[in-house]
Formats: structure tokens, C-alpha cells, sequence
């Protein structure tokens, strides 16, 4: 009974090993998402969409300008699973984050939310400011070439 129960357990904990390597997969950020990402925030602009989803990214990044909040940064950015925000960058002032949200529309559809979010802090230390945005760009395929933006929530003070 003792080496039944000692392989039933070895067993369990394997199918767990093995599976949490799917997991793992299907967590992260594809690289087509990190760059369309970076690609936005740096050029304000994406060959992949149309020149009216442009010029909504254009007025998007405005808006940090109108808020005097820093543009994104992207060096030593890394946005590495989706719905969990990267580490934190300091921007300014800010500590900025970015993160990444796939939601299936249909069988060949899905959406990408980028969120991106700033916190100010005061000299003592406590939260002072709290800045928040959104984009959400679908795609009609898989490999991320046929976008369009279907939804900005600007960046708008949230304390």
C-alpha cells in the first residue's frame, strides 16, 4: 500500500510539473506584441494600421503631453506575461507599467488590451498620483498584421 501510495504521489506531482509547462506557454506576451508595443510608444505610428488608427495613437500620446506626464519609455522594459504588469521603471518621477491582455473575439479574432499606468509618489513616500490608460487593437490574424484599434481609454488621473 506504501509504494502505491509513493507512486500515485510521484505521479500527481509530475502530471503537475508537466502541465505547468503549458501554463507557462500560454502566459506569455508573443514577441509581435512586444514590438507593435514598442513600435507605438517610440513612433507614435504603425505601418500594420490604418492612417485614422494612427492618428488615434497620435492623440493618445498627446494626451501625456496635456497630463505633463513623461512619455513611455521602453528601454529595459521587459513585458514578459499577459494580464501581470511588468516591474516597475522609474519615469520622472513615476513609476511606470505596462501590461498586456489577450481576449479571443472567435475562432481567428482576438483583442490585445495594453494597459499602461503611472504612479507619483510625494516626498513622504505615499501615492500621490495615479495615471491610467488603455488601448485595445484587434487583430484578424494570428500573426498580428491585420490591426485595427477598436478602443482608447486615454491617460486620465485616477487619484
Amino acid at each position: 500500500m506504501k509504494h502505491f501510495a509513493l507512486i500515485l504521489f510521484i505521479l500527481i506531482m509530475g502530471s503537475i510539473f508537466v502541465a505547468s509547462f503549458f501554463f507557462i506557454d500560454d502566459n506569455e506576451v508573443e514577441d509581435y506584441t512586444t514590438d507593435f508595443i514598442f513600435e507605438i510608444i517610440e513612433e507614435n505610428y504603425s505601418e500594420n494600421l490604418s492612417n485614422e488608427d494612427n492618428e488615434k495613437i497620435e492623440q493618445f500620446f498627446r494626451g501625456f503631453e496635456e497630463l505633463n506626464i513623461p512619455k513611455l519609455i521602453t528601454e529595459d522594459v521587459v513585458i514578459r506575461y499577459y494580464d501581470v504588469f511588468t516591474d516597475p521603471i522609474f519615469n520622472e518621477g513615476y513609476l511606470q507599467y505596462i501590461s498586456v491582455k489577450y481576449e479571443d473575439v472567435d475562432e481567428a479574432t482576438f483583442d490585445t488590451n495594453i494597459h499602461m499606468e503611472y504612479i507619483g509618489y510625494n516626498d513622504e513616500g505615499a501615492i500621490n498620483e495615479i495615471y491610467f490608460g488603455q488601448l485595445v487593437v484587434r487583430s484578424y490574424d494570428r500573426d498580428f498584421t491585420e490591426l485595427e484599434i477598436v478602443e482608447i481609454q486615454p491617460m486620465e488621473k485616477r487619484k
